[in-house]
């Protein structure tokens, strides 16, 4: 096969050998226009994460390994024996690493879960348990392959994940044991201050809101909802991912709050009443004091 050694030179392989033009492979991948794929096979830009996986949901036989590294086939089946797919096929999930790209082009997760049967992408879960070892792992896919995924309608079409909170910095908004379902930051400098980020730094998960922008080389700032915490301060340099807060999965369902005001109103309402008549009643005891106290032969 002949030699490729930049992705673009991958990406007009492939096209080619799916017996496709250009335009026909633009149309096929969904797009409006043809002029995105020529950059991209005139390697006059690099592919986006959310054009990688248009290639490969669009041709799920292309090897992620090859289009993305050059390493190896360029379809799957040349790379897998029968036995081992067969084997593959019977797990839940499989993690499947991508190489990060460098800066100017956008940044990637170190790792993404991918599902064998469907070749679709799935949410990995990091429940609260498992984040120490999902740091010393160093994103190795046999330990996060032990993590489980999930999938939601509303989810997808992006790289999801979901992050178990522990700590109460984010009450009443979000509780301790609360997950939280995330998509990647790809553009760290188009972040939204104000919003609920997760980030995740060489040690820890952080939740909090975003105070402002994300300057390149600055400290970054993050606001707790429990007002009883002081702004946590990060510095840029061990930042290594940047998730945005999308849903909430939780099992603290808060009180009816209508409903309480309803009992509110109710006991002002019997309390006034109760007030009405026992002025009444004052009036009426008094009226008859009144009343004995007038001289009879008047």
């Amino acid at each position: 096969m002949q030699q490729a050694t930049q992705i673009g030179d991958r990406i007009k392989l492939l096209i080619a050998e799916n017996q496709m033009s250009t335009y026909e492979a633009s149309k096929k991948l969904g797009y409006d226009r043809a002029s995105k794929l020529y950059k991209l096979i005139a390697n006059e830009v690099k592919p986006s994460y959310e054009t990688m996986l248009d290639l490969m949901n669009t041709w799920p036989n292309v090897s992620p390994d090859w289009l993305l590294k050059g390493v190896g086939p360029m379809h799957r089946d040349e790379q897998t024996s029968q036995p081992a797919r067969e084997e593959a096929s019977q797990q839940n999930e499989a993690v499947v690493a991508l190489k990060r790209p460098t800066p100017d082009s956008g940044r990637m997760p170190a790792v993404i879960a991918v599902n064998p049967d469907n070749n679709e992408e799935e949410i990995l879960v990091v429940p609260i348990k498992a984040q120490a070892g999902y740091f010393r792992s160093g994103k190795d896919k046999d330990v996060l392959r032990e993590y489980g995924t999930l999938k939601l309608p509303g989810f997808d079409g992006k790289t999801y994940r979901a992050f178990e909170v522990d700590g109460d910095s984010m009450e009443p908004t979000i509780g301790r044991g609360d997950y939280l379902l995330c998509d990647f930051v790809e553009h760290w400098d188009l972040v939204k201050p104000g919003h609920v980020y997760i980030i995740e730094t060489i040690d820890e998960f952080i939740c909090k809101r975003l105070r402002g922008p994300l300057p390149e080389g600055k400290p970054i700032e993050m606001l707790s909802d429990n007002t009883f915490y002081e702004p946590y301060v990060i510095a840029f340099d061990r930042v290594v991912e940047i998730w945005q807060v999308r849903g909430q999965l939780t099992r603290h369902i808060p009180a009816n709050s209508n409903a309480a005001h309803e009992r509110m109103y109710r006991l002002m309402e019997d309390m006034a009443r109760d007030s009405q008549l026992l002025k009444q009643t004052l009036l009426e005891i008094t009226n008859r004091f009144a009343m004995r106290l007038v001289p009879e032969g008047l």
